[in-house]
């Protein structure tokens, strides 16, 4: 049994039954591909869904039982009697203590990226990773308004290859997007954000706020599967927050040696 669709859940799938097993994957959304299909919509990323695409391919083809709009509770794995029980829940966004995150002018990559909500006009993006930056990317080909772009760090993308960060920095510069370096997010306001520097702090008027942190592992059985002993793996972000072929990579191991 599988929980969850994203590509370490897809890969655990496929790498198992290819090995054999009778594999059921369930996951909570009406999709496949997880947060991976919003990485395909950044300019010059949509070759990243035939990833995606190659996946849901490989799963159809192969049978794997699926069930889609199945969020699962701890007492419905355990009572599947699955002899491996492998979590791919993936992660979910970092939310930081920051005074006004829960204010309707907050949005999160993910949400704006696969249009689920929409945003224009000033618009802040807190985090310089390549989340972050990518989704400043995507807005500005968008012609969706005035970007700027805080960074913790004197740099951008800094888990990135050097040749992404720099055409990354070359796309922004071009763009007119600010990018605040060494800046912190001290509060979010109704129609502003304070953002502190080495120079103290400045108060940008803004329409909207995209928080780009990063992400944190999400396991929401933590604890009620305890029963099931060793039959249990937590594989991709749900393990460690990475990226998408690190995550498949880990879901793969995981099915192969089921």
């Amino acid at each position: 049994l599988i929980i969850g669709g994203g590509p370490a859940g897809m890969q655990a799938a496929i790498a198992a039954k290819r090995r054999g097993h009778d594999v059921t994957l369930w996951e909570k959304s009406g999709e496949l591909g997880g947060q991976f299909i919003a990485a395909a919509y950044p300019p010059g990323k949509g070759d990243h869904i035939t990833y995606v695409c190659y996946m849901v391919n490989e799963v159809k083809k192969l049978n794997v039982k699926v069930e889609l709009n199945k969020e699962a509770t701890a007492q419905e794995i355990i009572d599947f009697g699955a002899d491996k029980v492998i979590i791919a829940t993936g992660g979910v966004p970092r939310k930081p203590g920051i005074p006004g995150i829960d204010l309707p002018i907050v949005h999160y990559p993910e949400d704006i990226l696969r249009g689920r909500e929409q945003v224009e006009g000033g618009i802040v993006v807190i985090g310089a990773g390549e989340s972050g930056v990518e989704t400043a990317m995507y807005l500005a080909d968008a012609e969706r308004g005035k970007i700027t772009v805080t960074a913790k760090r004197d740099l951008i993308c800094r888990h990135a290859d050097g040749t992404i960060r720099n055409g990354n920095m070359i796309f922004l510069r071009e763009r007119g997007i600010d990018v605040i370096y060494e800046s912190v997010c001290d509060e979010i306001r109704e129609h502003s954000v304070l953002i502190r520097t080495k120079k103290g702090v400045e108060e940008i008027e803004c329409n909207a706020v995209i928080m780009a942190m990063g992400y944190t592992k999400n396991v929401p059985y933590e604890g009620q599967l305890d029963a099931l002993g060793d039959k249990v793996v937590v594989v991709g972000d749900a393990n460690n927050t990475s990226n998408a072929m690190d995550a498949g990579f880990q879901g793969f191991e995981a099915g192969y040696f089921a």
